[in-house]
């Protein structure tokens, strides 16, 4: 195995190839997926067609994930590559044998799942602490990154949060994911045009809460936090600008956090004296 396969190249960025295969998981698992779902309209030679494709695509992906699991330096998760490898190959012994069978489709959603588990689960190391002078579309890609490769919880404070961050950000978190967003008050708004920013928020957030539901999603307000802090499982940011803002400048910082008890102080204090506006414990979205 080549020295490709042990360490990340100066231009290949670990969290970016690992949202990638994220993202493959649907396409490489599409053909059978729509087999299921048309079975009775999809005559033999068409089965076979879609079948071929798909352990074509199959081997493509698995051949990726290897090389991702050796790709960081000293480590080879050979244990997630053969997960992945094990279920891709039972999904497709699945449809061979079992056109029919009633739970097919769930049984093939909770393979892809299984699998977005297995590559989110794979430890990337972070070799920039400050991320300087990034432009407004690298930042951009890198919120997006740290998202879609979250495995359980999301936690973003912003004092101008715009009704952009859900259709942004947001609409990429896995639906098992929690999400927390804390933002200031409407109280706290200065002038018409920001008022009709909070308040364009809170009606997207109502269609988000509505499709997330109390456990999968918080909305607090409060009006003593200044900074703009940002976690994605146990990875915690600072970024320097509001989100909501990132296009305006010609550069946008992100700092990597250390997990300290300070740090996690920022994090907690909001939601303990906040507002919940929704979740567990304010069900209707005020």
């Amino acid at each position: 195995m080549g020295a490709g396969f042990f360490a990340c190249a100066a231009t290949m960025n670990c969290k970016a190839e690992q949202t990638d295969l994220v993202l493959s998981i649907g396409t490489v698992f599409g053909p059978i997926v729509k087999l299921v779902q048309s079975i009775d309209a999809v005559d033999q030679n068409e089965r076979r067609r879609m079948l071929a494709r798909f352990t074509s695509d199959k081997q493509k992906f698995v051949d990726r994930v290897l090389e991702f699991c050796y790709r960081e330096p000293g480590s080879t998760y050979k244990q997630g590559f053969q997960q992945v490898s094990r279920i891709a190959e039972a999904a497709r012994m699945l449809v061979v044998a079992t056109h029919h069978q009633a739970n097919l489709l769930d049984l093939l959603n909770n393979a892809q799942r299984e699998i977005y588990k297995i590559i989110v689960s794979i430890p990337v190391s972070d070799s920039q602490q400050i991320f300087n002078a990034e432009t407004p579309f690298a930042a951009h890609c890198f919120f997006k990154q740290q998202l879609i490769t979250t495995s359980s919880q999301v936690q973003w404070q912003d004092r101008y949060f715009d009704q952009n961050i859900f259709d942004r950000y947001l609409a990429f978190v896995p639906t098992t994911v929690q999400v927390t967003l804390v933002t200031r008050p409407k109280s706290k708004c200065k002038g018409k045009k920001d008022e009709a920013r909070f308040d364009n928020l809170v009606a997207v957030s109502k269609l988000f809460a509505a499709e997330r539901g109390p456990t999968g999603y918080r909305l607090f307000t409060n009006e003593n936090f200044h900074d703009r802090w940002f976690r994605c499982d146990d990875r915690m940011y600072h970024h320097g600008g509001s989100i909501s803002g990132i296009g305006h400048d010609s550069a946008f910082t992100v700092t990597t956090l250390s997990d300290t008890p300070d740090n996690r102080k920022e994090f907690d204090e909001p939601l303990t004296n906040g507002v919940e506006m929704f979740g567990p414990n304010q069900s209707t979205h005020l």
